[in-house]
């Protein structure tokens, strides 16, 4: 018993140490992929952690009724979702293989990704300027949260989450906006970080017990091409 007890001893400490340096790791990768702002054009932002992390981190299983959309060239469309999205001039449409290959190669995503199977991103583009779009859906697991409570109760989620990574210059701007015929709630979040000043936007809606977000990121001067992204968002 004695030696049995030893084993158990030394394995948990070896186990805790094996923890401890995983989770230290992910913590510089996180930091690397939020700083990175100037993410090739072609492959999914990873100057969004604001809203994909929270998101990736709360999704649950895919049912066998999910039918993803198609990503062909610079069209992208979801007959599931009722929407279709042409890329604006001046944005490059990643592929599916870039979405998941950019997905894998975060170690915070990569790592909810092997707990979870509900996630999927739908669609990611990006600008020749940095601003990015990319439509996100997830299982509510038979949750009744409307849209707008989601974005209330993710706004003080997101705000703990990053406050001491960025430096927010707003309380977090809660609206509601139609975007191709369909009523979205958004959460607007003003930041700066490493000196630059960056917008996102999570527009988000229930669609059969799936929830729907499209998210935008993009420096306070290229409001123009915020525009222009939903604008681009139109119903099949």
């Amino acid at each position: 018993m004695l030696k049995f007890g030893k084993k158990v001893t030394i394995f948990t400490i070896r186990k805790e140490n094996i923890e401890k340096k995983e989770r230290t790791r992910m913590k510089k990768v996180e930091k690397r992929n939020f700083q990175s702002v100037k993410t090739k054009p072609g492959y999914v932002r990873t100057a969004l952690p604001l809203l994909l992390l929270v998101v990736f981190a709360i999704m649950g299983l895919v049912k066998d009724s999910y039918k993803p959309g198609k990503i062909t060239g610079t069209h992208y469309e979801s007959e599931m979702l009722g929407i279709s999205f042409d890329a604006p001039e001046g944005f490059e449409m990643s592929s599916q293989d870039q979405i998941d290959e950019q997905l894998k190669s975060s170690v915070s995503f990569a790592n909810v990704m092997k707990s979870t199977s509900g996630r999927r991103m739908e669609m990611a583009a990006i600008s020749e300027k940095g601003t990015s779009v990319s439509v996100i859906t997830w299982n509510m697991e038979g949750d009744d949260m409307s849209a707008e409570q989601y974005v209330e109760s993710s706004k003080k989620t997101v705000m703990q989450q990053y406050e001491t990574k960025v430096k927010f210059t707003n309380d977090g701007e809660i609206f509601s906006k139609k975007i191709a015929g369909e009523t979205y709630e958004c959460l607007k979040l003003d930041f700066t970080s490493d000196d630059t000043k960056r917008c996102s936007e999570s527009y988000v809606r229930m669609v059969d017990g799936y929830a729907v977000l499209i998210g935008i990121a993009y420096g306070p001067e290229n409001t123009a091409e915020r525009d222009a992204v939903l604008e681009a968002v139109k119903a099949l």
